[in-house]
């Protein structure tokens, strides 16, 4: 079972998946360097580099860092499973790609490395060792083995898209809110109270958030969720408005604005225990098994008593496909909550699949 660990908000891109990041296209780039050299412009302007990397019998592994380049444009929901299983296997292939590399570099320079006092000889020794040095970087970053671990899921296209930039609302919304949901019949004093204070003053952040609330315990989710959204426009740093909000969305089926939120809120209190726990339901309803699996951990890494995730995680490990985990995690919620008849039961069902 692969694990990818949970990262920032801004490592993900509009389509929930982790970005390369800028080194890992550096080494894309730089396993190109064989062919780069064929191009006549490119192999007068690196000089003696060129000489020695413009041999056309070295440019075979090229072709695997070049197929990895082009796999990752057709890293979308959409792709054919080739695709998935290719990309899955990129990080493998560019290191053998490069090993290979640098094998056949010794192999058809040893001329070169011969000769100490040579022209090429400095030359020859960077273009090695910057090859190891990529070789070792692709070995040792987690967050290149968990962008080649992740590739979007065919319901992605539907349920996790997440539009880009965020949507500025004007004050006028404030109104506009107020007056597309209006005070119930039967309003409470609370409410009464929440409604004067905004009308009197729209960017009053806690009143949207409190008035939220209300209609929540209401059962009255729409409005709930619109109030505490305005609540996260008028004050876009308080993590409590974003986890709320993307546990409102995530009730309502909105799963993408349910992860914006989540992935604000835990970027802005990444100590805040719920934050996690939210933000994992909100993976799991998108079907994002492995990213839910994460923020589960990261919730009980920061709460070990905190029963419903270690619960919820064991739910995920016997999706996985790992069975003791799952007892495991079972069996820490009850230690936690004896009473917890979803764990009692989940254990039962775990320990009989043995």
């Amino acid at each position: 079972m692969t694990a990818l660990r949970l990262y920032p908000r801004q490592r993900y891109d509009h389509g929930l998946r982790l970005k390369m990041p800028p080194l890992l296209w550096l080494a894309l780039i730089n396993g190109l360097h064989h062919l780069i050299c064929l191009v006549p412009p490119a192999h007068a302007a690196l000089g003696p580099a060129a000489q020695l990397l413009g041999d056309w019998r070295l440019a075979a592994p090229d072709l695997a860092a070049l197929a990895v380049l082009l796999t990752s444009g057709f890293r979308v929901p959409g792709a054919r499973p080739l695709a998935r299983r290719f990309w899955h296997a990129g990080r493998h292939s560019l290191i053998g790609a490069y090993l290979f590399g640098v094998a056949l570099f010794l192999h058809f320079d040893r001329a070169v490395f011969a000769q100490p006092d040579g022209a090429y000889f400095v030359y020859a020794v960077g273009i090695v060792l910057v090859d190891l040095a990529v070789v070792a970087y692709l070995l040792r970053s987690q967050l290149v083995r968990d962008v080649f671990a992740d590739f979007p899921e065919p319901a992605d296209a539907q349920r996790c898209r997440i539009a880009p930039g965020v949507v500025e609302l004007r004050r006028r919304r404030a109104q506009e809110l107020l007056v597309r949901h209006p005070a119930a019949a039967a309003v409470s004093d609370v409410e009464a109270r929440l409604r004067e204070r905004l009308a009197a003053n729209p960017e009053d952040a806690p009143a949207w958030h409190d008035l939220g609330l209300v209609a929540l315990q209401a059962e009255r989710l729409e409005q709930a969720c619109d109030f505490v959204r305005q609540a996260t426009l008028v004050d876009g740093a308080n993590a409590v408005y974003l986890r709320n909000l993307g546990e409102l969305c995530r009730r309502q089926g909105n799963v993408a604005e349910a992860l914006r939120a989540g992935l604000a809120a835990t970027r802005m209190a990444p100590a805040a225990a719920d934050a996690h726990y939210n933000l994992a339901l909100a993976w799991a309803q998108a079907g994002r098994l492995q990213q839910a699996a994460a923020s589960y951990r990261a919730a009980i890494e920061r709460n070990p008593r905190h029963a419903d995730a270690w619960n919820n995680l064991g739910v995920l490990y016997r999706h996985l496909g790992d069975d003791n985990a799952a007892r495991q995690a079972f069996a820490q919620a009850l230690q936690i909550a004896p009473q917890m008849a979803a764990a009692a039961a989940n254990l039962s069902a775990a320990a009989n699949a043995r």
